[in-house]
């Protein structure tokens, strides 16, 4: 939360914007919405957003953790939102992306494949209202094109796809310490 609140500090001082962070903790079901909705009460929202989160996994995947689901869930319910506001002139957007270098992927070196997060939240800024659900980025997007059009469900949840899926894992976890799984 610190790290959160200091951002939003940074926007307000260079860009002159109002910011609020709310604290939800979303494990906690729906009697949290009643602290957001009196959080929210009253302000013009121009960008609302929403750090559930790490990671998307748009297709189901044999190897992530449990907290995708949630992250699924929470793309799944802002597309719903966008469908119920959008006749209000209201858009939710959803933004899926794939590898960004932060503090939480140890900073991985940014290259065509990865953004940094500064390039990242520049350019999913510029896709917000062209469509409901972006992978924030041009490069995220055609990776994403390019795994979906290579790696089919039926091929990738397949006891073949699933074997390479693990070989690939472990290759690459292994040129990295800090993923292995304990």
């Amino acid at each position: 939360m610190p790290k959160l609140k200091q951002v939003a500090a940074e926007i307000e001082e260079q860009h002159g914007r109002s910011t609020r962070v709310v604290e939800a903790d979303f494990t906690q079901g729906s009697e949290i919405y009643a602290s957001i909705d009196a959080a929210l009460q009253g302000l013009e929202i121009g960008i609302l957003v929403n750090n559930v989160g790490m990671t998307y996994a748009p297709r189901p995947v044999n190897f992530l953790d449990v907290r995708d689901p949630e992250k699924v869930f929470v793309d799944f319910f802002s597309r719903s939102l966008e469908v119920e506001y959008r006749a209000q002139g209201i858009i939710v957007q959803s933004v899926l992306p794939l590898l960004v270098s932060t503090n939480m992927t140890h900073n991985i070196c940014p290259s065509l494949y990865v953004k940094t997060a500064d390039d990242f939240a520049r350019e999913a800024l510029n896709t917000v209202g062209i469509s409901n659900q972006r992978s924030g980025c041009l490069s995220h997007y055609l990776q994403s094109l390019v795994c979906a059009l290579l790696l089919p469900d039926w091929l990738r949840l397949s006891p073949l796809g699933l074997k390479l899926s693990w070989a690939m894992w472990e290759k690459f976890a292994s040129q990295r310490p800090y993923l292995k799984q304990e």
